[in-house]
């Protein structure tokens, strides 16, 4: 009989560290395992070393913008100014027959083109496609414009907007 109660013994101290053993591994799983931890703190410091790059990067090419231009941001809103009278040229007209809410819209919505544009321009490739899509989405708030006419204002704003990287 002694023997059979400590094989019951054994089995019973077997099962418990069976599911010591197991919980230990939920435990662990739950928490992530140390490579797991490892990998995502590699991810995190990735990213963050990415993140502070672009930064840096971004502050070196407003700093390279600046000292090439000598005046940096007044000269780009200078650029910007020079944008936004290209847009208003010839427009005067179907502006003034805008009604009040559609002259606001026009307005807001043309500024924003410029300083859009304004960006384009400062890449080192100018994209004039680019440019000429922004136009023609800025135009088409114009109820009823010609669509020729549309393509035809886009094309020569563009083709102005473009000489001012060149200058």
């Amino acid at each position: 009989m002694s023997g059979g109660i400590t094989k019951k013994n054994k089995i019973e101290e077997i099962k418990e560290k069976i599911d010591k053993e197991e919980e230990k591994r939920e435990a662990e799983e739950q928490e992530g395992s140390p490579e797991k931890k490892f990998e995502e703190e590699k991810k995190s410091v990735e990213k963050e070393k990415d993140q502070i790059s672009e930064e840096i990067s971004e502050e070196i090419e407003g700093k390279g913008d600046q000292e090439k231009s000598s005046g940096g941001a007044s000269t780009r809103q200078a650029r910007q100014k020079q944008v936004e009278n290209i847009l208003e040229e010839d427009l005067e007209e179907i502006y003034l027959k805008l009604d009040p809410q559609k002259q606001k819209e026009f307005k807001e919505k043309g500024e924003e083109t410029a300083r859009r544009i304004n960006q384009v321009l400062d890449q080192a490739t100018v994209k004039m496609k680019k440019i000429i899509s922004l136009i023609k989405k800025w135009l088409s708030l114009v109820p009823g414009i010609n669509k020729f006419f549309l393509e035809q204002e886009a094309k020569i704003k563009a083709d102005k907007i473009t000489k001012l990287k060149k200058k």
